[in-house]
């Protein structure tokens, strides 16, 4: 049988074991870069591998900034409706019913808070965001007396 491992204890000695003795395969390899420097092809090669790398951690370091700074923007502009929602929701006159069509009283905004802002930017940069996470249009039957008003 060849699942008998996916009922093994998480910390088996086991898996550790293979996960330590793939990671020191992996450190003695590396430690034989320095040897490629010398050689008169694969030197260059390896040098500016080296400095290939560190650009990508510059550029994920930038990248980290900018998705940073936008959940904070979306967070600061749409949390003022994720608050309307939970009020609305606490009220016991509104019958629990979200006054946005695409939030309801259990599901909260995804930009309501930090958190949930950067996870659905993220998720977004895979193409598995909700589409209707930015739509504000009104839910008809939590707003029976026009009391919310849809700019449009």
């Amino acid at each position: 049988q060849l699942d008998f491992r996916f009922t093994w204890y998480t910390y088996d000695p086991t898996l550790i074991a293979e996960a330590l003795a793939a990671i020191g395969g992996v450190v003695a390899f590396s430690r034989l870069l320095p040897l490629l420097t010398m050689d008169q092809y694969l030197g260059p090669m390896t040098l500016s591998m080296l400095h290939m790398v560190k650009d990508i951690i510059k550029f994920f370091i930038i990248f980290c900034i900018i998705v940073i700074t936008f959940s904070s923007g979306l967070n600061e502009l749409y949390s003022f409706y994720s608050r309307a929602v939970i009020r609305r929701c606490e009220d016991p006159r509104a019958n629990n019913t979200s006054p946005l069509k695409y939030t309801t009283c259990t599901t909260n905004n995804a930009f309501g808070d930090f958190g949930s802002s950067f996870a659905e930017l993220f998720w977004s940069l895979f193409g598995l965001g909700s589409k209707d996470t930015l739509s504000l249009s009104l839910n008809e039957a939590a707003n029976p007396g026009g009391e919310f008003m849809e700019h449009t």
